[in-house]
């Protein structure tokens, strides 16, 4: 009963906390949220008090020690079901199960007359959701599989929202979502750039004006996409765009040279966002330490130069050219508010349209779609 009492408190917190960070925290999700035990969908040891504490729980882990599965914070949960706009009546489909949580709230939204489908690339969480579900009375329809195919027996589907970091679209989603339709997915556009984005499925065609910032684990499984993180010695990495194994040696050795330190300019509050929206040479590099450090900057590794932004200052290694044209960005470059981005998701199938006017349009080539990135909503 104590425990009883200490969960439905910290779960009012919870959600009340949610009410004032989250901007226009619809009432519906409010009441799944008060409605859903958290603490019922992680493991047995966390206690109450950290199962609604606005952080990722780890649920599984790999041979290497990361993370394979987590349950989102729940700040997030709440942008992307706020995103998702779920009403009751509605078939959903959901790519990573995960703990269940996320489908328990899903299948509160759509009541009783709404489908809630989950698929899960791991048959042990899939197993444990489902039971965890099934004890909470909730009919949520859990599947074995690869997200990436979605699940086509059970389509069209009204919405479909996944939980897992994505570099590609799947054309199987936008094949099972109806017309008009909305899929929310956390996209990695670049790096330092990952949103969860709102696309409308338009003509075969689907257009996003909605765009958070997120960080999720990657979608796992053969459509996975390109490794993002690439390391440089055993306590530090890096992610940046077309870093094959001769520039992740420029790196190594720019790195080991003692850098010119001067002070850091004036930043804008999205400009490392938009340093690597326009610029695939925009790079991140992490330092494990506690707390870990992270420095933004550019790798110009035809010139064997490279530049970081981090906490003792603006660092210059190797030649000058990267650290004159990242000053020139933060000079001349508009900041971009990802929040302000429509981002088109148009199949490669489709004609490839006339190339933008505008230097503020950025187009992005993947396997299965062009991402056209434009200021303005």
């Amino acid at each position: 009963m104590n425990r009883e009492r200490s969960s439905a408190a910290a779960r009012a917190g919870m959600v009340a906390e949610l009410q004032r960070t989250v901007a226009g925290l619809p009432d519906a999700i409010g009441a799944a949220l008060s409605a859903v035990p958290r603490e019922d969908f992680l493991p047995a040891e966390i206690p109450v008090e950290l199962a609604y504490a606005d952080k990722p729980v780890t649920l599984a882990v790999g041979d290497d020690g990361f993370p394979l599965s987590t349950a989102s914070q729940p700040t997030m949960v709440a942008a992307m079901l706020e995103q998702l706009a779920a009403e009751p009546g509605d078939r959903i489909l959901e790519i990573g199960t995960a703990s269940g949580y996320n489908a328990a709230l899903l299948q509160h939204l759509v009541g009783a007359d709404g489908r809630v489908f989950s698929v899960e690339i791991d048959p042990s969480l899939a197993a444990a959701a489902e039971t965890r579900l099934r004890e909470l009375g909730l009919p949520v329809d859990v599947h074995v599989g690869d997200g990436w195919d979605g699940l086509p027996a059970a389509a069209p589907f009204d919405r479909i929202i996944a939980t897992v970091g994505v570099f590609d679209l799947s054309p199987r989603w936008l094949d099972q979502l109806r017309e008009g339709g909305t899929l929310v997915a956390p996209l990695w556009l670049r790096p330092g750039i990952e949103l969860s984005v709102r696309f409308s499925k338009t003509d075969g065609v689907l257009v996003g004006r909605s765009a958070v910032h997120c960080a999720f684990l990657r979608l796992r499984g053969e459509h996975a996409g390109p490794d993002s993180y690439r390391s440089i010695t055993d306590s530090q990495f890096a992610t940046c765009e077309g870093l094959s194994a001769e520039r992740l040696d420029t790196l190594r050795t720019l790195l080991a040279t003692t850098p010119t330190t001067e002070p850091v300019p004036t930043l804008s509050e999205h400009w490392f966002a938009t340093l690597a929206l326009h610029d695939p040479r925009a790079i991140q590099v992490f330092t494990l330490a506690d707390p870990v450090d992270i420095a933004f900057g550019l790798l110009d590794a035809d010139q064997h130069s490279l530049v970081l932004i981090g906490g003792d200052g603006l660092r210059s290694y190797g030649g000058p050219s990267a650290r004159d044209e990242l000053i020139i960005a933060l000079a001349q470059r508009h900041p971009v508010d990802p929040a302000q981005l429509t981002i088109t998701a148009t199949p490669i199938a489709h004609p490839e349209p006339p190339s933008p006017d505008s230097e503020s349009t950025v187009t992005i080539v993947r396997r299965h779609f062009r991402y056209t990135i434009e200021e303005g909503r």
